[in-house]
């Protein structure tokens, strides 16, 4: 298992890189940035590119904009993985962008198949759709496993912050979570009221958090802003989310642009206690959420000030691999989600 490491941050010309300690104090309390930064997308490990390449075209109606093979030594210290090599595949759903990653030759763990949306390291991306009845016909067409039970679930109107939204989450072949949400008026961003597509965008992506307070200082120190809060329960929920008994804190932060994180933090049930493993970025079911910043190193040293744990062995350039960023660090947040740090270009 890693452990935490220092960061030392890197001097690049072209591909060539020395390490070298910032001669800067980290701030005894971190500070948000002066920028805007954006969440820019999500990488999802997957075992098989090919079949999710299909899934994303066929399945999500996804546009496949690039393809490549990550390699080398940037490559191997971003991921903390000796001689990583991986193929990549970007798509677009709207205005956002996913992309699947699957190691050639070091393959990790699989997905543990009963890890619940209240276990620790829980992660799924929320697709915004036109027509939720339309979609959830659609993805159950494919090899996926409902997670939602009685199929799309309604929020009901007596919740304040999300009374009228309908959701429904299931796994897709690899056995990834994902939740299909569609926005009735006056709710989510105006851009959701599209009708043109059945799949519109992509929302945000949720992660399992067991204190929000503790997590919104670590997000925050990235720069992004508690954007709204809910608190859900009831049979809907349990429905929603396949958990009985589910009663969970909602926190919704945002960047300049780009997806929004959600917090869930279930006050009810506990987790399971088998799921607390950390996955590392060869493991199938590994998601990565990539945060672009201007002051990368302003920002690498407050995040550095709250005691993160590395996935990165150093920081390290890494191209088109991060949307044309130039540095980049990988760490995990407090609850062990992957993030990858990258400076604008």
């Amino acid at each position: 298992m890693r452990k935490a490491l220092a960061l030392a941050l890197v001097v690049c010309a072209g591909w060539s890189c020395s390490a070298q300690r910032s001669t800067e104090p980290p701030p005894s309390v971190p500070q948000a940035t002066k920028t805007e930064p954006s969440v820019r997308e999500v990488t999802i490990t997957v075992s098989d590119l090919a079949a999710s390449t299909n899934f994303a075209l066929y399945m999500l109606d996804a546009t496949l904009i690039e393809s490549t093979l990550l390699e080398g030594q940037d490559f191997s210290r971003l991921t903390g993985i000796d001689d990583a090599q991986a193929r990549i595949r970007w798509f677009e759903i709207g205005d956002e962008r996913i992309a699947f990653r699957q190691f050639l030759g070091k393959e990790g763990q699989s997905i543990a198949a009963e890890a619940r949306s209240n276990d620790p390291g829980f992660q799924h991306l929320a697709l915004v759709v036109s027509d939720i009845d339309r979609a959830h016909q659609q993805v159950s067409n494919a090899a996926i496993r409902p997670v939602s039970i009685d199929g799309p679930q309604t929020i009901p109107l007596t919740n304040p912050d999300a009374g009228g939204v309908r959701a429904y989450y299931f796994r897709d072949p690899d056995g990834h979570p994902l939740e299909l949400i569609w926005y009735p008026p006056g709710r989510g961003h105006a851009k959701w009221q599209r009708s043109d597509a059945l799949f519109i965008g992509i929302d945000h992506t949720a992660i399992a958090v067991s204190d929000t307070a503790r997590s919104e200082a670590f997000y925050a120190s990235l720069g992004l802003e508690v954007a709204g809060r809910s608190l859900n329960q009831g049979i809907e929920q349990e429905r929603l989310s396949g958990v009985p008994g589910a009663r969970v804190r909602i926190t919704g932060l945002r960047g300049a642009e780009g997806y929004g994180i959600e917090f869930l933090e279930y006050l009810a049930p506990s987790a399971h206690p088998a799921n607390t493993r950390l996955l590392e970025p060869n493991d199938i079911g590994f998601y990565e959420t990539s945060i672009m910043v201007e002051d990368f190193v302003e920002t690498v040293a407050r995040v550095e000030a709250l005691g993160v744990s590395m996935i990165s062995t150093g920081v390290g350039r890494c191209g088109r691999s991060c949307l044309e960023g130039r540095r980049a660090v990988v760490v995990r947040d407090p609850d062990g989600h992957a993030v990858r740090i990258v400076e604008a270009p």
